[in-house]
């Protein structure tokens, strides 16, 4: 296996960016279920830009990636044959609660017949909350 990462950060405007990525590249025998495969070579990436603007509470980051199915590395922690985006957003309100939303797109079996395509997306309010009808809450 090989690879080259490297991320680099900087700014546009009144935000705050870091970009990071890694290109991976996978060669020797893999085990897919009982199949055992003999001198595969597969291809990988990950890339990811997050940030925040400096003069609101507000972050953000987007992500993709992308694992071929015999991209298969002893020990890594990823899912072959996956492809997936993520985009995520925060927004701290000043008595501590905060706002976040996500949306996921995941492809299982990207290489297969049987691509199978998976949607997410989801909301959350977390932060103190005031019960006034229980004192000491």
């Amino acid at each position: 296996m090989a690879s080259v990462a490297g991320e680099h950060g900087f700014e546009l405007g009144s935000h705050r960016l870091l970009a990071e990525g890694e290109l991976a590249a996978f060669f020797g025998d893999s085990l897919i279920g009982t199949t055992f495969r003999d001198n595969e070579s597969e291809l990988g990436y990950f890339a990811k830009l997050s940030g925040r603007a400096a003069t609101l509470p507000f972050t953000y980051s987007a992500r993709a990636e992308y694992y071929g199915r015999d991209f298969r590395p002893n020990g890594a922690v990823i899912t072959p044959n996956r492809r997936s985006w993520d985009f995520r957003a925060n927004w701290r309100f000043d008595s501590g609660r905060r706002l976040s939303g996500r949306l996921q797109r995941f492809t299982s079996s990207v290489e297969d017949a049987t691509a199978l395509d998976n949607h997410v997306a989801g909301v959350t309010l977390a932060g103190p909350v005031a019960i006034d009808f229980l004192p000491g809450l």
